[in-house]
């Protein structure tokens, strides 16, 4: 068997997003290959055309180190579920398709897990950090983190920022309880890890613009809806954390 790679790299690749994909997975290759880490890079597709698949078949096929799998039922965070399920490494990261934050800051996270952290969160509202996009959009995004702050969150200003690091056990534990199959599965999965006591910390990041980035409010109504739901199935205890037992 292969030896396990120090980081594993999850891309969701949904529908409307095959196009910008290539010149993700070129970056990401090219920052990995400069590094001195082992790595591995999966992409989970969903609800992609057959066309697009094929694309997306013959383009990893050319850089050779990418593992193409299908998501197990349909959504964002079913793919990222898929992914990190699926990894090997001992860190799993999951960006976006169209990668708004560079692959080596994610590279640059990963020596906070020896000052005993369990999972590293991106912030571009923190000092250092910096959002790549128009203001009203800073605006909007900034309401709704408060939101997840009183819902479920406090202290964590920018839940739905793009960059996530967690440990390879944190990993299986947290995505093997999380239950939120839509965008807004990002937060869940913050949530069950401050409920299961682990250890996150916070650092800085610079986010690109993507001039093609819409926030649709059916969008943002499901991320509210998902954190409600997060909220209430915490609160039933629906999660059911310590069926095995606790992780620490």
């Amino acid at each position: 068997m292969d030896k396990k790679p120090h980081l594993s790299l999850i891309i969701a690749a949904c529908d409307g997003e095959a196009d910008r994909l290539p010149l993700t997975l070129v970056d990401a290759d090219r920052h990995l290959r400069n590094s001195e880490l082992t790595y591995e890079i999966i992409v989970v597709r969903s609800d992609l055309v057959n066309g697009a698949v094929e694309q997306l078949d013959r383009f990893a096929k050319l850089l050779g180190d990418v593992k193409i799998i299908a998501a197990e039922g349909k959504g964002r965070g079913t793919a990222v579920k898929t992914g990190m399920l699926a990894a090997r490494g001992k860190y799993r990261a999951f960006i976006e398709a169209d990668n708004p934050i560079s692959i080596d800051q994610i590279v640059d996270a990963l020596p906070y897990f020896k000052n005993g952290y369990d999972v590293v969160v991106g912030s571009r509202s923190m000092k250092g950090g910096r959002h790549g996009q128009v203001w009203y959009r800073i605006v909007a995004g900034e309401l709704m983190n408060l939101l997840m702050q009183v819902l479920l969150l406090p202290g964590i200003w920018d839940a739905h920022c793009p960059l996530k690091v967690f440990r390879d056990d944190v990993a299986e534990r947290v995505f093997g309880l999380s239950k939120i199959n839509r965008s807004g599965f990002d937060v869940e999965v913050l949530a069950l890890s401050k409920k299961l006591g682990y250890k996150a910390k916070q650092i800085p990041v610079v986010s690109a613009f993507d001039y093609s980035y819409r926030v649709k409010p059916v969008s943002s109504r499901s991320m509210v809806w998902d954190a409600l739901q997060t909220r209430f199935w915490l609160w039933a205890d629906k999660y059911k954390f310590y069926v095995d037992a606790p992780p620490k």
